[in-house]
């Protein structure tokens, strides 16, 4: 493992003045919040503080590790009644997590998701507490809007002393953006498997698929710009081409708000509308993710805008499973194309075409080794963490 090990931290000098604080923006299950979990499996009891909401998925799961909850809620304005409720429910938030800082003796506070920052910048400030900021998410003017960007940028270069980019297409657009470069480190995900991998025959069984069909699964949220209507739509052409194959889609991941749940509709009446309910599987969220790797031939990312860093290309590694993913963002930095996967615009015809080639069991037996070797060689939990436990320290410099 490189960096400080997990057994050095916990004894260090400065660990001893009080844990990290590590701060969510909310309890829901997604991304970051599972990488998130990857860490807490590695990271020694007592030695760090979750500020999230304690009766959330994420609180629970938390708690289920070993490590401690702080109930803490961080607003959002679109979800108040109004800018003043939205103000009064900013400063109770911020008073909840400087009397966090003060009470627990924090060493050092973690904003672990860039829109955290609004809060966690002012409480390190106010406390003195070194800060630390990870950004998982892109936060230009053109992704998050113009307002939101600027003051996310304010309070980095001000209150942080450690930025950690979930990727390298993260960093640039950080340092494109006015961000300290000096201060910025790369720090892809790890992930490890939480479950033994389990037989494809025996997996598909339990989920009621066929034993010899071929099968593709797109894995996450349920939103727009995931991309789950390019995976639909190259499958329906992936069908008609070839109509004598037994191929299903699995679409695994539920919606977060209401603009996703309109979208999840509009998936829903296609299905229907192309008869194709014995073949398209949409299963909603799921706690856990890995029995559909376990069922999968290939995993589709089908993003439609950068995604920073896709851990479902790591945790279709870790099952074994070749990816068809988008050409932008960090998947690039996840996927050797042709050799673990392949890389592709996201597009409907460039999907289908990528499908076809999956149809070959050798490839994907292949692509699938050569894919399980990679992740666990450069994505592995445990040299993730050790990483985070290093940039804890560099922030208490």
């Amino acid at each position: 493992m490189t960096g400080v090990s997990g057994e050095r931290l916990r004894h260090s000098r400065r660990e001893r003045l009080g844990p990290v604080a590590l701060v969510m923006a909310h309890g829901k299950m997604a991304g970051a919040e599972r990488v998130l979990l990857e860490l807490l499996a590695e990271t020694p009891r007592g030695t760090v503080l979750v500020c999230v909401p304690e009766d959330s998925p994420l609180g629970a799961r938390v708690v289920a590790l070993g490590h401690s909850v702080q109930d803490f809620s961080l607003p959002k304005l679109r979800e108040e009644r109004s800018v003043f409720h939205f103000a009064g429910s900013y400063l109770a938030a911020l008073r909840t997590l400087r009397r966090t800082l003060v009470a627990e003796d924090v060493a050092v506070v973690h904003a672990f998701v860039a829109v955290t920052s609004k809060v966690v910048a002012p409480a390190a400030w106010l406390t003195r507490t070194p800060a630390i900021l990870s950004v998982h998410e892109i936060t230009t003017p053109d992704s998050i809007g113009f307002l939101r960007s600027r003051l996310q940028r304010i309070f980095a270069i001000s209150s942080f002393r450690r930025i950690t980019a979930v990727s390298q297409f993260v960093a640039d657009s950080l340092v494109s953006d006015g961000y300290p470069s000096n201060r910025i480190a790369v720090l892809h995900n790890g992930v490890a498997r939480r479950a033994p991998r389990v037989n494809t025959s025996e997996q598909r069984a339990m989920l009621g698929l066929p034993a010899d069909a071929l099968i593709f699964v797109v894995a996450g949220r349920l939103t727009r710009w995931k991309g789950q209507q390019i995976a639909l739509d190259a499958f329906i052409r992936f069908r008609k081409s070839h109509p004598n194959v037994d191929a299903h889609l699995l679409i695994v991941g539920g919606p977060f708000e209401e603009v996703d749940r309109v979208f999840e509709r509009e998936l829903t009446a296609k299905v229907g509308s192309e008869h194709l309910h014995d073949s398209v599987h949409l299963y909603g969220h799921q706690d856990e993710v890995e029995p559909f790797y376990d069922a999968a031939d290939v995993v589709l990312v089908p993003s439609l805008e950068p995604d920073p860093f896709p851990t479902v290309v790591l945790e279709a590694g870790l099952a074994g499973r070749p990816v068809i993913a988008t050409d932008q963002g960090g998947a690039r930095e996840a996927v050797v194309h042709g050799q673990t996967g392949l890389v592709v615009s996201p597009t409907i015809e460039a999907f289908s075409k990528a499908m076809d080639t999956a149809m070959d069991p050798v490839w994907r037996l292949t692509v699938g080794e050569a894919a399980l070797l990679h992740v666990e060689r450069e994505f592995s939990r445990t040299q993730f963490a050790g990483r985070v436990f290093a940039e804890w320290e560099a922030a208490k410099q």
